[in-house]
């Protein structure tokens, strides 16, 4: 005997289970407590998304190479840093051979600016010199702390 022909019921099947398929769904949604299972589990994913971190932000931009434009970064621990002398007295002399002072001093123009101001507050130095009071300041010691 040959073998029959495929029939047309295995597909009804799978058109039936399709079919009960979608009437489970639509039951599920279409139910009060179907759609509020649906609507908790949405709002969920929502808020787990919402709260879950987007990308790594750095509160500072900076850049290699150009000036730090925050305020003093201080770390909340203090850590040893151990040198040997020879280390240490090395990195002072390279460090003295590269430096650029800013200033140079010249000790003639501190007295200079003495004798300036001296000069320009004669008055103000001879009621000091004879203890007047400024505001309920000792002119005198204040003055002295000045010239000195």
């Amino acid at each position: 005997m040959a073998p029959a022909a495929p029939t047309a019921r295995p597909f009804k099947k799978r058109c039936n289970s399709v079919i009960t398929m979608k009437k489970a769904l639509r039951h599920i949604f279409m139910s009060r407590v179907g759609l509020l299972q649906a609507a908790y589990f949405v709002g969920t994913i929502a808020l787990i998304l919402y709260f879950f971190p987007r990308e790594e932000k750095s509160e500072y931009v900076f850049q290699e190479g150009k000036p730090w434009k925050y305020g003093l970064l201080t770390a909340s621990f203090d850590f040893p840093i151990y040198k040997s002398k020879e280390q240490l007295k090395h990195e002072q002399d390279s460090i003295i051979k590269t430096l650029r002072p800013f200033f140079t001093e010249e000790p003639r123009v501190g007295t200079e600016q003495i004798n300036n101001f001296k000069r320009e507050h004669q008055d103000m130095l001879q009621n000091a010199e004879k203890g007047a009071f400024f505001g309920g300041l000792d002119a005198k010691r204040t003055f002295s702390l000045f010239l000195h």
